[in-house]
């Protein structure tokens, strides 16, 4: 397993998914380092989905090279399980920004400079999700 120092905490090289003629991720690239906060954006049918459940070891891959801690999703996604946890859709426990706010509820951290990074950053959601409550949301 990889450790902070080390290699990227993500390696994506030359991903690509296809279901027959069409192809859902195509050729993409990036590294997320250790401690990195990394987001993929994009419009629906964008392959975000796709490349989320390839790197968590729930969907084979057409092409390319993925590490995750280290390990290779595509042949060992029991090992990589048992070291990275993941909060599916579903699971939003607020409207307006789940994941976020599932994260700051639950955070677990083992070295105090990663829990105070992590305390900003929920301090700084939290102060926008009160913004974004108060806003009209056009949903009458």
């Amino acid at each position: 397993m990889v450790t902070a120092g080390q290699a990227a905490a993500i390696r994506v090289r030359g991903l690509r998914k296809s279901y027959g003629t069409f192809e859902a991720v195509r050729g993409i690239d990036f590294n997320v380092e250790p401690g990195e906060v990394f987001a993929l954006l994009g419009p629906n049918g964008a392959g975000k989905t796709t490349t989320l459940e390839i790197l968590e070891g729930f969907r084979a891959r057409t092409g390319g090279e993925v590490r995750v801690l280290g390990v290779d999703p595509g042949t060992d996604a029991a090992l990589l399980r048992r070291h990275v946890g993941i909060v599916l859709q579903e699971a939003a426990i607020e409207p307006v920004a789940p994941g976020l706010d599932f994260l700051c509820r639950g955070i677990r951290r083992t070295s105090k400079s990663e829990r105070m990074a992590a305390e900003r950053g929920c301090l700084i959601y939290d102060a926008l999700y009160e913004e974004l409550k108060a806003e009209p949301t056009g949903q009458d």
